[in-house]
């Protein structure tokens, strides 16, 4: 067995984390290493970290960090301490299923077999309550996600649809991607960009994590319909600026990988960037011209109102 590396970021996680440390365990692929940098947690997460890194010392890299960096800059200084082939990121309230590792693992030894370059793996989740009771057992059949209609920048630059738990990328991404950039709007959205626009996403159908819902994350797995896209509108200020913020990360995709974009990705990015340039309706018809949409009819719709 390969040795893989888990990247897992702390803050104030001491309620759940026991129970994703004892789903790393129970892992039927056994050659992996866990490197975990806590971020100032105030409660006994380190704590929790310390006593599990002690009972496996062959197994967990710990980094205390020194000052709070924030959940993106976490996992920055994770990769930079990463050496392995292939690199899973974790978060510390999820629950792994027993062959998580060995499921991802076998379809990257199958993908690198005719693809040399970068890759990204990612899966289908289950999304349970704080209690992990199933509260819908595919999160893309709540979400309204369908990975199996393929992976464009165009999509991929105004909806990221890969949930960084689930997610294995290979040492050539991890390499290309750092540093990642103030513009990162999350690590898992800047990695999915950036696979998308030098190497290759492959999906797993299956559901490998119990991705928890709770009070300090629920925000994350809202089912999908037009009435909580509707909801939205009150809020239409913060949607706005949340536009102008994915903006500014494409714009960095654009200025690093000029090069490795294909004509037409290099187009859709560069008039992603320069949308605001446009008045309102201008800037929509260029964006229907370019082939933006975000999947599911409703999210589209939302997309193009909010613009």
């Amino acid at each position: 067995m390969k040795q893989v590396d888990i990247l897992l970021a702390t803050y104030n996680g001491s309620l759940y984390i026991d129970e994703f440390l004892n789903s790393i365990v129970n892992q039927t692929y056994q050659s992996w290493r866990l490197i975990i940098r806590d971020d100032c947690s105030s409660d006994d997460t380190l704590e929790k970290v310390i006593k599990f890194s002690r009972n496996y010392p062959n197994n967990v890299k710990l980094i205390i960090g020194e000052r709070r960096l924030g959940i993106v800059k976490n996992f920055s200084e994770l990769m930079l301490s990463s050496s392995s082939e292939y690199i899973f990121f974790a978060d510390q309230d999820d629950v792994w299923l027993p062959n998580k590792i060995e499921i991802t693992m076998s379809l990257a030894e199958k993908t690198e077999n005719f693809d040399a370059r970068a890759i990204l793996i990612h899966s289908d989740l289950t999304v349970v309550d704080k209690d992990l009771n199933v509260i819908a057992k595919s999160f893309w059949r709540y979400q309204r996600l369908n990975p199996a209609r393929g992976y464009s920048l165009r999509d991929l630059m105004i909806q990221n649809i890969v949930t960084g738990c689930t997610m294995m990328i290979n040492r050539k991404l991890l390499e290309i991607s750092l540093p990642l950039p103030d513009s990162a709007r999350m690590h898992d959205w800047w990695l999915a960009l950036v696979a998308c626009a030098t190497g290759n996403i492959y999906y797993i159908p299956q559901q490998t994590v119990w991705y928890r819902q709770h009070g300090k994350n629920d925000i994350g797995a809202k089912k999908y319909s037009a009435i909580s896209l509707l909801a939205r509108i009150k809020n239409i200020q913060k949607i706005k600026a949340s536009i102008f913020l994915t903006q500014a990360q494409c714009c960095d995709i654009y200025v690093r990988y000029f090069f490795k974009l294909n004509k037409s990705d290099a187009l859709a990015v560069l008039g992603f960037c320069l949308l605001q340039d446009y008045g309102v309706l201008a800037r929509r018809f260029l964006a229907a011209s370019l082939g933006y949409r975000k999947h599911g009819l409703y999210r589209t719709i939302a997309f193009y109102f909010f613009m």
